[in-house]
């Protein structure tokens, strides 16, 4: 888990706010941020699903948006009651709105949640048939 999480914090810390790794018109920053995402999430997952204890601390307030994001991604591989509409729902209100990242606080929770949206789309692609949501549903939300 160690070396995906830290790949991942590294990686926020070098773009000095979510606001610059937002750049859309540098997709390849974007996918590259949403590949670590995804891999430091994997990590979190394989250690949760061999019941080890994990503890997500990204650096601070300035970051605790990281920290949702892969604890969502995580349970989302490893909670299949998730795929579902209402199940996906809930992680969103625990995970987020419970968390105090959600709007109407700012636009850099916006963004980081485009991030984590744009990751779940993402293991969609590859498992589409796990999940009772479609890419429609992520984009209203």
């Amino acid at each position: 888990i160690c070396s995906a999480f830290v790949e991942t914090i590294r990686f926020f810390h070098s773009a000095h706010d979510i606001l610059s790794v937002l750049d859309f018109s540098n997709q390849n920053v974007w996918i590259n941020m949403i590949e670590h995402l995804l891999s430091a999430a994997h990590h979190v997952a394989t250690s949760l699903s061999e019941h080890r204890i994990v503890l997500l601390q990204s650096g601070g307030p300035d970051h605790k948006e990281v920290d949702s994001i892969l604890s969502s991604l995580a349970q989302l591989m490893v909670d299949s009651s998730y795929y579902t509409i209402k199940g996906f729902c809930y992680l969103i209100d625990k995970e987020w709105f419970c968390y105090g990242l959600a709007p109407p606080q700012g636009y850099d929770p916006w963004c980081t949640f485009h991030a984590f949206l744009h990751a779940v789309v993402e293991m969609m692609r590859q498992q589409p048939e796990i999940f009772e949501f479609n890419e429609r549903f992520i984009t209203f939300l």
